[in-house]
């Protein structure tokens, strides 16, 4: 009869560790997943080593370590300051190439001005796809998009806006969990 009790207790300790080695095995697979989605942070920020490559084609205006749209502090935006423009493009690298299927811009929104734009983002391989194409938008613009792997974006300056440039203060980009429908 004890030597049943100690079988079974074994038998019930196999399976518990069995178990937990399945867990142990999700949980590594749940941390790759969060690394390569930035650990479900804005990848698009000064904080997570991303950069405006196209920095020599826009003009920062306002203070300088506030006018990036790449800055985390963002509500220090007072009227004509903190803010870029451009008349032909803003692009974006980030510090290493993520999984991501949002990506939040906010445009210069103390006047009535609207914006036509065009939102690109490009693959490691430098495969660039059209993921938006924004006519007369004001405001914060958040475009959602299929997963994919990103290592840059582009925002893009079309003509037909009420001003013949983008005026953006603030760029994002996410992995936005989303619950499957």
């Amino acid at each position: 009869m004890t030597l049943c009790r100690i079988l079974l207790f074994l038998n019930c300790f196999l399976l518990v560790f069995t178990d937990q080695n399945c867990n142990y095995l999700s949980n590594q697979e749940l941390k790759i997943k969060s690394i390569l989605r930035g650990q479900y942070k804005d990848v698009a920020s000064d904080s997570n080593g991303a950069i405006v490559s196209s920095a020599r084609q826009i003009v920062f205006v306002g203070i300088v370590q506030y006018s990036s749209p790449l800055r985390d502090p963002i509500y220090a935006v007072q009227h004509d300051r903190e803010h870029i423009d451009t008349y032909t493009l803003i692009e974006v690298l980030f510090a290493q190439t993520y999984e991501l299927n949002q990506i939040i811009v906010w445009f210069y929104d103390l006047d009535n001005r609207n914006f036509y734009f065009q939102l690109i983002v490009k693959n490691r391989e430098n495969i660039e796809k059209v993921v938006f194409l924004g006519q007369r938008v004001q405001g914060i613009v958040k475009v959602n998009f299929s997963d994919q792997m990103v290592s840059s974006i582009k925002l893009i300056y079309m003509p037909g806006g009420t001003v013949n440039e983008l005026t953006v203060i603030k760029i994002q980009a996410y992995y936005a969990n989303r619950a499957s429908p």
